[in-house]
């Protein structure tokens, strides 16, 4: 059985209980992966960059890296659809834009997951059989 499952990053994996879920997800031995929106490095004209001696992605770069997500694991779309990048290798992506989750269902066999529904672990747990 597969075990790839992937993490939107802004608004999903940035939340404290989803970062618990993604590392007791590492220790169960799934391959957990980020995909994310974000461009590999910042675009003035899509991004207001503050500080430009911040490189890009460091706020995710540190959090997966505290997290044991591996760098080769993370998936940046450039703006592009997920279910572009989210084959059926996927079984789940969890992710907070009810966007995202539909596009899932129409283009991609990766099953979305809407974190900001309350029984998101729960629906997780069960499409994983744990």
């Amino acid at each position: 059985m597969n075990k790839k499952i992937s993490f939107d990053f802004d608004g999903t994996l940035t939340e404290k209980i989803v970062q618990d879920y993604a590392k007791s997800l590492i220790k169960k031995g799934f391959e957990v992966y980020v995909c994310t929106f974000r461009t590999k490095e910042y675009n003035d004209k899509l991004f207001k960059i503050v500080d430009k001696s911040t490189p890009a992605n460091a706020d995710l770069y540190l959090l997966t890296d505290r997290l044991g997500i591996k760098r080769e694991n993370i998936i940046f779309t450039e703006m592009d659809c997920k279910s572009k990048f989210l084959d059926e290798t996927f079984l789940i992506h969890l992710d907070d834009d009810w966007m995202v989750i539909r596009d899932l269902e129409l283009n991609s066999k990766a099953i979305g997951v809407d974190v900001t529904i309350s029984k998101w672990k729960q629906k997780c747990n069960e499409l994983l059989g744990i």
